[in-house]
């Protein structure tokens, strides 16, 4: 009997695997039809959609194409305009980093400090925003500063997703081959599974502020 559940358990985990080879495989094909540039965007959006409904049971595997499609043409130009502020962003911050070889004295630790704060909230940032994105209906520029607040406030999903990136960098540094394979699928996997508890947390500490309050 243990012998019949092993076999199960490691047959699942195949089929599991072969899933987030299948979506590793649909983020890249849909990031080149968007010539990478307009591509890339929608098709991490779509895939932590996929993610999203699977982990719900909303999304059977069947549907998994389908609902990637469907996400990738809905939300193109709108994820786009998401992701190349968050790249802006982005940018702005490294060239402060930058700026900071010019500067001595006092100032220097002051600015140091405020940059390094400033790249804590936008780190924690960018691993929400398409968790947040595809989890939440909300105003244009609501998504960034839900996904630092939900990321700030939920500590401990935010802490598993930084050591699930850490071990996966590890993992793909000795196997380099797992990285265009998976690793892409893989990751947003773990972000959005950390992202769900965070959510989950979130939503029942409203529903129980609510019945305290009524």
């Amino acid at each position: 009997m243990a012998k019949t559940n092993n076999i199960g358990g490691f047959y699942r985990f195949l089929e599991w695997l072969m899933w987030i080879f299948y979506i590793n495989i649909l983020w890249l094909v849909f990031t080149c039809i968007g010539f990478i540039a307009f591509g890339i965007f929608p098709a991490t959006a779509a895939m932590y959609a996929v993610y999203q409904g699977w982990f719900r049971n909303d999304v059977q595997e069947v549907q998994i194409t389908k609902v990637f499609i469907k996400t990738y043409r809905q939300e193109f130009f709108k994820v786009n305009g998401i992701g190349y502020i968050t790249l802006f962003i982005g940018y702005i911050l490294y060239l402060d980093f930058q700026l900071l070889a010019n500067i001595q004295g006092l100032m220097l630790y002051i600015m140091q400090a405020g940059l390094v704060i400033l790249g804590t909230i936008y780190f924690i940032m960018i691993l929400y925003i398409f968790p947040v994105y595809v989890h939440f209906d909300l105003k244009f520029f609501r998504y960034f500063k839900n996904a630092f607040l939900i990321g700030f406030f939920s500590p401990l999903a935010t802490i598993l997703m930084v050591v699930a990136l850490v071990v996966f960098a590890f993992l793909f540094n000795y196997i380099p081959g797992l990285l265009p394979s998976i690793g892409i699928s893989l990751s947003a996997a773990s972000i959005m599974g950390c992202a769900l508890l965070a959510f989950n947390s979130i939503e029942k500490k409203q529903r129980k502020f609510t019945e305290k309050i009524d």
